[in-house]
C-alpha cells in the first residue's frame, strides 16, 4: 500500500511535464488578445467614442479606456481606473438585483399580506367602537333615568325626613312646654304654699298673743277654732304637694354632688385582662373597646350603697333595665342595700361611648349623658365640632382640665399641685373637695397655655370661668398656644360647683357639660 501511495506521488502530472508550454501558451494569447484589441480600438476609436455611454463596459474597451476617451486633467491609468470602478459596480448591481429578486417578491407579498392584516384589524377596531359607543349610549341613557328616579326619590326623602325632623321639634317643644308648666305649676304652688304658712304662723302668734289676755279669750277661742279649721286642710294639702311635688320652703343649702359610684374592689373587664376600679388608668380601653377617658376619686359621705349581684354601687347611679331603660340602682329589683359601708373613697369612671359594661349590667358613665343630652350637645357645639357629632367626640372636644403642677390653695394656708389634692380637702375659699379627676390628654383637642389677666394656667380645651369681674368665659372659645406631651390633666368636684384659683372663680369638672346641656331655651327655640 505503501509502494503504492508513492508511485502516486512520485508519478509526474501533466503540468509536471507540460507547465511550461501552458504558461507560455496563455501569455502569448493575452499578448495577441490586447494587440488585436489595441489595432480593433484604435481603427473604431471614433465609433466607441461617440457612443461611450453604451461601450465603456465592454470586456475588449475597459483596459482602453484611458486612450479612447481621454479626460482633461487625468491620466489615461487614474481615468481607466475610475471607469474600470464604475463598470464593475454597475454589473454588479444588476447581479444583486437580479439574485434578489425572490427576496423582493417575497417581501412585497409579506407587505401586502400585513397590510391586509392591518386592514381587518382596523374594521374590527371599527366595529367595537361601534359597539362600545352604543353601549354607553344605552347605560347613559339608563343612568339618566335612574339619575331622574332618585332625584325625585331623594327629594321625597329630604321631605319626609323634614317631616319627621318637625315631628320630633314638636314632640320636644310639647315636652319642654310640659316641663316648663310643671316648674311653673311646682313654682307656683311653693310660693302660695310658703304664703299660706306665713299667714298661719302670723294668726297662731295672734291666737297667742290674745290668750295672754283675759278679756281676749273669748275671740281667742273664735280665732283658734278659726285656725285649726284652715291649718288642718292646707297642711294636709301641703304634705300631699310635698310628697307628689317634692315641694319645700327652706331655703337650699350645698349639698354634695349626685354620681353615680362604684366599690373600689369592682372588678373590671378590659381588652386585656381584669383590673380593680380603684387601679384603673385613663387610658385603657375596655372588653367591649370603648376608651375609658377619665377617673374619679370620690369622697364617701355616708353614701347608701347597693349591691347588685356582685356590683357594689350607690343607689343613684343610672342602670339599664329591660323595657324600662335608666333607672336608679335602689330601683332594680335585684338591688339589695348595704348597711354600714363605710369605705374612705369610692369610684367613678367616663368612657368614650358613655356607657360601663360591668357583669352583663349596663351603666352610664360619671357625665350620665342621655339621647336628649346628645341631641343639646348637638345643638350646642356645633362651632367647636364640625365633624358628625358622636358621643366619642364629648372627650376630645368637650372634655377638660388642668395639669398636674397647677397649683391651688388650701384652707390651711398651704398650696398644692391639683394632682395632689385629695377627697375632702378644703380648699382656701371655703370649698370642699368631694371628687379628684384624672383625664387622658392624649386624646384631647389640643392643650394649650391660657392668660387671663395676670394668672396663667395650662389646661383645655373646655375650661368654664363664671367671675364677677370676668364674667362666663370658656376656654374654646379663646386662642392658647399649644402644649405637647401633656398625658393627664387633673379636674376637681367641689360641694358648691366652683373653686377660686388666684381670684378667678372656675365651675367645677360638673360645670363642663352642664351649662351646655341646660341651655334648654336656645335649644328648643331652634328647633
Amino acid at each position: 500500500m505503501q509502494d503504492y501511495i508513492k508511485n502516486i506521488y512520485e508519478k509526474k502530472g501533466y503540468l509536471d511535464k507540460y507547465g511550461g508550454s501552458v504558461v507560455i501558451t496563455f501569455l502569448t494569447i493575452i499578448v495577441v488578445f490586447i494587440i488585436l484589441s489595441y489595432f480593433y480600438i484604435q481603427s473604431n476609436i471614433k465609433p466607441l467614442k461617440a457612443n461611450w455611454a453604451e461601450n465603456k463596459c465592454k470586456p475588449y474597451v475597459l483596459p482602453f479606456a484611458g486612450l479612447i476617451n481621454p479626460q482633461p486633467g487625468k491620466t489615461i491609468f487614474e481615468f481607466t481606473g475610475e471607469n474600470f470602478s464604475y463598470c464593475i459596480s454597475m454589473i454588479l448591481g444588476k447581479v444583486v438585483d437580479t439574485s434578489t429578486l425572490p427576496l423582493k417578491y417575497t417581501s412585497s407579498l409579506l407587505t401586502k399580506l400585513f397590510t391586509s392584516l392591518m386592514n381587518q384589524l382596523q374594521k374590527l377596531r371599527e366595529i367595537f367602537n361601534f359597539i362600545r359607543l352604543t353601549m354607553l349610549g344605552i347605560i347613559s341613557d339608563i343612568m339618566g333615568r335612574i339619575l331622574n328616579v332618585m332625584t325625585q326619590l331623594r327629594k321625597i326623602l329630604i321631605n319626609v325626613n323634614v317631616i319627621f325632623d318637625k315631628v320630633k321639634a314638636v314632640m320636644l317643644t310639647a315636652l319642654y312646654t310640659l316641663v316648663a308648666s310643671y316648674m311653673a305649676l311646682k313654682s307656683f304652688m311653693g310660693a302660695f304654699l310658703e304664703i299660706i304658712i306665713k299667714i298661719l304662723i302670723i294668726l297662731a302668734a295672734l291666737i297667742i298673743i290674745m290668750w295672754i289676755f283675759p278679756w281676749t279669750w273669748a275671740a281667742a277661742g273664735t280665732m283658734t277654732a278659726l285656725f285649726l279649721l284652715v291649718s288642718i286642710p292646707f297642711a294636709a294639702l301641703a304634705l300631699s304637694l310635698g310628697r307628689v311635688m317634692n315641694l319645700t320652703t327652706d331655703n337650699d343649702m350645698p349639698n354634695e354632688p349626685e354620681g353615680g359610684c362604684f366599690d373600689e374592689n369592682t372588678i373590671v373587664n378590659l381588652k386585656k385582662g381584669t383590673k380593680k376600679m380603684k387601679n384603673i388608668n385613663p387610658g385603657d380601653i375596655l372588653e367591649n373597646g370603648s376608651t375609658i377617658t377619665a377617673i374619679f376619686k370620690i369622697a364617701n359621705t355616708n353614701t347608701i350603697m347597693y349591691k347588685l349581684n356582685d356590683i357594689i354601687v350607690t343607689g343613684e347611679h343610672k342602670v339599664k333595665y329591660k323595657q324600662f331603660g335608666w333607672i336608679n340602682v335602689k330601683e332594680h329589683p335585684k338591688a339589695i342595700e348595704i348597711n354600714n359601708y363605710n369605705k374612705n373613697y369610692i369610684y367613678c369612671l367616663n368612657t368614650s361611648n358613655k356607657i360601663i359594661e360591668i357583669d352583663n349590667f349596663t351603666f352610664m358613665d360619671w357625665d350620665e349623658v342621655d339621647s336628649l343630652d346628645i341631641e343639646k350637645l348637638k345643638y350646642s357645639t356645633r362651632k367647636y365640632i364640625t365633624n358628625e357629632f358622636k358621643t366619642e367626640l364629648i372627650h376630645k372636644y368637650l372634655d377638660g382640665g388642668f395639669i398636674g403642677s397647677t397649683k391651688i390653695e388650701l384652707e390651711d394656708g398651704r398650696v398644692v399641685n391639683i394632682k395632689d389634692l385629695e377627697p375632702n380637702d378644703q380648699l382656701k375659699y371655703g370649698e370642699r373637695v368631694f371628687a379628684i379627676v384624672k383625664i387622658d390628654a392624649r386624646s384631647i383637642n389640643g392643650v394649650r397655655a391660657y392668660s387671663f389677666g395676670d394668672f396663667k394656667f395650662v389646661g383645655g380645651p373646655n375650661i368654664r370661668i363664671s367671675d364677677n369681674k370676668l364674667g362666663k368665659l370658656c376656654t374654646l372659645d379663646f386662642y392658647g398656644e399649644s402644649v405637647d406631651n401633656i398625658n393627664y390633666l387633673y379636674h376637681i368636684v367641689t360641694n358648691n360647683k366652683f373653686f377660686i384659683m388666684n381670684g378667678i372663680r372656675f365651675y367645677d369638672y360638673n360645670g363642663l357639660l352642664e351649662p351646655i346641656i341646660w341651655e334648654s331655651k336656645k335649644f328648643v327655640h331652634s328647633i
